[in-house]
C-alpha cells in the first residue's frame, strides 16, 4: 500500500498549506514575517493580520492576496512580509497568517508575537576640551 504526502484536515480533505515555519523580527523600526511551507496543494494565497492586543480585532496588512508561488504544488515555498506602519516602541504585536484554498476556504494559523522595543535616549555628561595652544618664541 502506498501512502500519500498529503496532510489531512478534520474532514479528511487535503489542507491548503503544509505551514512548516513562522517567524517575526524587529529590524531598526519595521518588523519583518517570513513563513515557509512544505506544499501549496490547493492553496491560492495568503493573508497577514496584525493587533496590539490579542484579542483586539486584528487589521489586515496586505491590501490584496499574497499569490501563492506555486498554487497546486507540493513543493513548498519560502515567503517575507515587511511590516513598516508606523509601529509604537514599547508595543507587542500579534500576527496571524491565513491561507486561502481554491474553494476561497480560509485557515488562520496560530499567532505569534513581536515587541518593538522601547526607544531610549542616552544623555553624556558635557566636557570642555582644551584647545591646543600654539607658543610662538621671540628670538
Amino acid at each position: 500500500t502506498a501512502f500519500s504526502t498529503w496532510a489531512l484536515a478534520s474532514n479528511g480533505a487535503p489542507t491548503a498549506v503544509t505551514l512548516v515555519t513562522i517567524t517575526a523580527g524587529v529590524h531598526a523600526d519595521h518588523v519583518v514575517l517570513r513563513w515557509s511551507t512544505g506544499s501549496e496543494l490547493t492553496n491560492w494565497g495568503f493573508h497577514l493580520y496584525r493587533a496590539l492586543e490579542p484579542n483586539s480585532v486584528p487589521v489586515r496588512l496586505n491590501p490584496s492576496l499574497i499569490p501563492s508561488q506555486g498554487p497546486g504544488s507540493s513543493t513548498g515555498y519560502t515567503y517575507t512580509w515587511e511590516d513598516r506602519d508606523a509601529l509604537q516602541p514599547g508595543a507587542t504585536y500579534t500576527y496571524w497568517l491565513e491561507d486561502v484554498d481554491f474553494q476561497q476556504t480560509v485557515t488562520r494559523h496560530a499567532p505569534i508575537q513581536v515587541t518593538i522595543a522601547a526607544h531610549t535616549t542616552m544623555y553624556l555628561p558635557f566636557t570642555a576640551v582644551d584647545a591646543p595652544q600654539t607658543v610662538h618664541e621671540t628670538p
